[in-house]
């Protein structure tokens, strides 16, 4: 079994995704051949479970009969992709090209970073795409009669302005400006305050990216600032289990630009 993820940029989410399966001569007999989109919900680590109880949820967001159809789908039906491999196993019998559409509001893909020391599956929605054989698509499937693949929803960041002048997203949900921040601190018994002014140079990254950062410190204090440290921190909030999370993604510590004296201001 193969599969290929679909975009289309104007809907901003993978909304459907093609592929093939293939079926032995002679497999299946009696039986039929299902398709299933798996979504998993894990919302709590598996070192956090119960004995006999899992925080896993699974929901079935697609099923299809895929053999036997009465009318198979026409060449013009499929994809680049999909006549590409079907000419190179052309001499393959049992060939069953599908398209899957997801619900609307089907939620991206995402994983929850664990916290140092934990191990097992991590917390956060996963896609499975499940074929198998069987005589009713309520029957739980048998494992020597079923194949599995895992797969990932994309969604895109928020748009450029050039894509609201084509269209592709109203003007009133376009996203505002790079997110920024300020804080002040004072010290006990210390007159003056540290001020910290940090800000992105974009709202939204992709994977892979980097994340850069202006900051700007003024010490009015008559302490001293001898370094930087920054984090990166994935905040979540899972289950009565887990609770808010905070957990460090990047550490950054630096002594460039320090020591920063009283009275005295950095930028970089």
């Amino acid at each position: 079994m193969s599969l290929q993820n679909q975009i289309q940029p104007e809907l901003l989410l993978l909304t459907f995704a093609d592929g093939i399966a293939v079926v032995p001569p002679g497999a299946c007999f009696s039986r039929r051949l299902f398709v299933q989109v798996l979504l998993h919900f894990r919302y709590a680590a598996e070192a956090e479970e119960f004995t006999k109880y899992s925080f896993k949820k699974t929901v079935v967001l697609h099923s299809e009969e895929l053999h036997p159809k009465e009318e198979l789908p026409d060449g013009e039906n499929l994809n680049k992709w999909q006549q590409s491999v079907i000419r190179r196993i052309g001499s393959v019998p049992g060939i069953c090209p599908f398209k899957i559409e997801l619900p609307v509001g089907t939620p991206p893909s995402l994983q929850v970073q664990q916290a140092n020391g934990v191990q097992g599956e991590p917390c956060g929605l996963t896609y499975e795409l499940l074929s198998y054989l069987g005589t009713d698509a309520s029957v739980e499937p048998e494992a020597r009669s079923s194949v599995r693949m895992s797969f990932r929803v994309l969604q895109a960041p928020p748009p450029s302005p050039t894509a609201v002048l084509k269209g592709l997203w109203a003007d009133e949900e376009m996203p505002v400006g790079p997110p920024a921040t300020c804080v002040s601190r004072q010290f006990l018994l210390t007159p003056g305050r540290v001020q910290i002014e940090m800000n992105l140079d974009k709202p939204a990254l992709r994977s892979g990216e980097r994340l850069i950062m202006s900051v700007a410190i003024s010490n009015t204090t008559n302490k001293t600032v001898k370094k930087i440290k920054c984090k990166l921190l994935q905040c979540s909030e899972m289950s009565f289990a887990s609770g808010k999370r905070r957990v460090p993604i990047a550490t950054l510590t630096t002594q460039e630009g320090c020591p920063i004296l009283p009275g005295s201001s950095l930028q970089r």
